[in-house]
């Protein structure tokens, strides 16, 4: 499809001169517009550069950071050079039943520690989220939302009429930084805008759509009045995911020993 009537948060940012890179496993999410990655083909750099980039502080001013998304089998990867682990390869990153979700908490991981030990850790903000709920139960209904424009859905007789006017499911989102607030949620709705929200704040950029003007941004996860985390925290070491015992997804388990009476 072609790109959305007002463009994409990386047009916004390549007008302004902001600096940003698309670091990606398989698949970039600029991609999903292919327009978008030819024009950015300077912007998309494999993840392997990521950690390159973190340890020398050099990071750009934004960085999207993408998992693998399993394609690797499918269009052979996307970076010569950069293989895909066979352990990963049948499912990618993906942590959705009944795959084993170590492989995509291990990618985290590796993630939040180059952010954390990286000398640009001071200035930095990570916001590790999800893109959708996986198709898991929520026993909180979904709020409406403002629609992003007048454009409508285009609707075919098997479908459930409706509009782009209701949030989804909840999905898991944490920010980390020296600035967050320790030991900290926040009551405030957000959605996924509120990180395109948050770049345009921080730069001053024209908003894309009626709901990122609308969204809140990240700053009540935060505290700007002094930090908290200068020093970052040693995490626990990951789960290993070849060593995982995935007989719990494939078969039932082994009834219990009674004993006798």
């Amino acid at each position: 499809d072609p790109p959305p009537p007002n463009g994409t948060i990386f047009d916004r940012l390549n007008a302004h001169g902001i600096s940003w890179m698309n670091y990606f496993t398989d698949l970039p999410q600029t991609a999903l517009i292919p327009s978008v990655a030819e024009r950015n083909a300077t912007h998309l750099a494999p993840v392997a550069t990521f950690y390159t980039d973190a340890a020398a502080g050099r990071l750009p001013a934004v960085s999207f950071v993408d998992p693998d998304f399993g394609l690797a089998d499918v269009i052979g990867g996307l970076v010569p050079g950069q293989p895909v682990p066979e352990w990963a390869r049948a499912q990618g990153g993906d942590e959705e039943n009944p795959q084993n979700i170590r492989i995509g908490a291990a990618f985290a991981a590796d993630i939040i520690n180059a952010v954390i030990t990286s000398p640009a850790w001071k200035r930095t903000l990570l916001v590790w989220l999800y893109d959708e709920h996986g198709g898991y139960y929520d026993h909180v209904p979904p709020p409406a939302a403002i629609a992003p424009d007048s454009i409508k859905p285009v609707l075919g007789g098997q479908h459930t009429p409706g509009g782009y006017d209701i949030y989804g499911p909840r999905v898991p989102a944490v920010v980390v930084s020296p600035w967050s607030r320790p030991h900290s949620v926040t009551n405030v709705v957000h959605d996924h805008t509120s990180v395109l929200k948050f770049i345009e704040q921080k730069w001053n950029l024209p908003a894309l759509t009626r709901r990122d003007a609308n969204a809140h941004g990240l700053h009540d996860f935060l505290d700007f009045s002094r930090p908290r985390l200068l020093e970052p925290p040693a995490l626990p070491a990951p789960a290993d995911p070849v060593g995982a015992d995935l007989r719990c997804s494939t078969k039932d388990p082994d009834p219990p020993v009674r004993p006798g009476r």
